[in-house]
């Protein structure tokens, strides 16, 4: 069976790559403190054990909304207006699997707006350049994780020396989509202010 080429390109996860390390060089009698993966140290309170028994028990194991069912957005709320003094809506609120969910929902809510607006604008040029500026704020994430791993390594200079680099990257791409779009926008409008002379 032939499988489509964008399955060769998946890499194993950088995340469990680097939490592996750690655990390896936990193993050697390193002390190591793991920035890897958002896992607790102890395991879940009693209480939440027994509320995930409870709900089963009760016959609630089926699929729910996908932002979370309603008692759960709202326990989210009470706890931003306790923890923080916030009044945030339970409507606000996402109930994610974790930290990555929630990070993708973000950028693939941000890079479709910023597509569809980009589309919407290029339908007279080719739309090929504007999608790779789409793309390119995700690469830096890659350096964070080198960097990381890196510093579990020990190579503190290297670590640095990639910490900014990434930095560097990060900000000439933001700088450069900026200038990018707002150079389009200037291109864009004078077209429409010429088109409507003649």
């Amino acid at each position: 069976m032939q499988f489509s080429e964008r399955m060769a390109h998946i890499k194993p996860s950088a995340t469990l790559t680097i939490n592996a390390k750690a655990l390896e060089l936990k193993s050697q009698g390193v002390d190591v403190t793991s920035l890897a993966i958002g896992e607790p140290n102890s395991p879940p309170p009693a209480h939440v054990c027994d509320a995930a028994k409870q709900a089963i028990d009760e016959g609630f194991p089926r699929y729910t909304a996908v932002p979370g069912i309603p008692p759960l957005r709202e326990a989210i709320a009470g706890y931003f207006k306790r923890a923080y003094g916030v009044d945030v809506a339970p409507d606000c609120t996402i109930a994610s699997n974790g930290g990555k969910q929630s990070l993708y929902n973000l950028f693939a809510a941000l890079l479709a707006a910023v597509y569809a607006e980009t589309m919407a604008r290029v339908r007279r040029c080719p739309a090929m350049p504007y999608l790779v500026i789409a793309i390119l704020p995700m690469l830096p994430g890659a350096g964070v994780y080198y960097t990381m791993s890196l510093g579990l390594e020990g190579k503190t200079m290297e670590a640095v020396a990639k910490g900014l680099e990434t930095l560097g990257i990060a900000g000439s791409l933001a700088v450069g989509i900026l200038l990018v779009s707002t150079v389009f926008r200037l291109v864009t409008w004078r077209g429409e202010k010429a088109g409507k002379r003649a």
